[in-house]
């Protein structure tokens, strides 16, 4: 499983989406499945309260109360973060870095659908970027027991860009070529079979 700190904006889209394929609407559903734990604190919750209790949103009680029970319920609740001294654009947004950060011994990841609000890193992702690093994580499980090979622990499956740094876009790439070259590989073994 993941943590991560869902930014209050992915939340309302996925709330108010018509399209239940989206990645805002997929990666919310993922908290509900046991793939992603919530991470939280007060003040985040506070934040969710308040925006998701907006009428421009014209979100139903009943499913805010049911999203915030389920965060709360299945998520894990840090207490007040240490400060990173971070500055960004909206200094609302620190405390959802600062909890971020608390559990990125853990792994733990930032979603949010504004990117441009928080510090370039790559575990600050948007929904359909945790989609795909979801998908990866499972597809690394099978193809592990498939090859009989250990699961990798930590980050360890995420390969470094050109300045040694974990890159999630190379590790993706990466991983697809190599389930597809798997693929082919084993449905030549088939056909040999026949």
């Amino acid at each position: 499983m993941i943590l991560a700190v869902f930014d209050t904006n992915v939340l309302v889209s996925s709330l108010i989406s018509k399209r239940p394929d989206s990645p805002t609407v997929r990666v919310v559903e993922s908290i509900y499945e046991n793939r992603i734990i919530p991470l939280y604190n007060k003040d985040i919750i506070l934040e969710y309260e308040d925006v998701l209790r907006r009428e421009k949103f014209g979100l139903k009680e009943e499913h805010v109360q049911q999203l915030l029970s389920t965060i709360k319920k299945l998520g894990i609740s840090i207490g007040e973060p240490s400060p990173t001294g971070v500055e960004l654009t909206d200094s609302g947004d620190v405390v959802f870095y600062e909890v971020t950060m608390e559990k990125r011994d853990d792994n733990a990841y930032l979603i949010t659908g504004n990117i441009r609000h928080f510090p370039h890193r790559d575990y600050i992702v948007t929904p359909a970027e945790m989609m795909e690093i979801l998908s990866l994580s499972e597809r690394d499980n099978i193809l592990n027991s498939s090859l009989g090979t250990d699961k990798l622990q930590d980050d360890e499956w995420l390969l470094t860009n050109n300045e040694g740094k974990p890159s999630v876009k190379k590790t993706l790439r990466y991983y697809s070529d190599l389930i597809k070259d798997k693929e082919k590989t084993d449905r030549e073994d088939n056909d040999l079979d026949l």
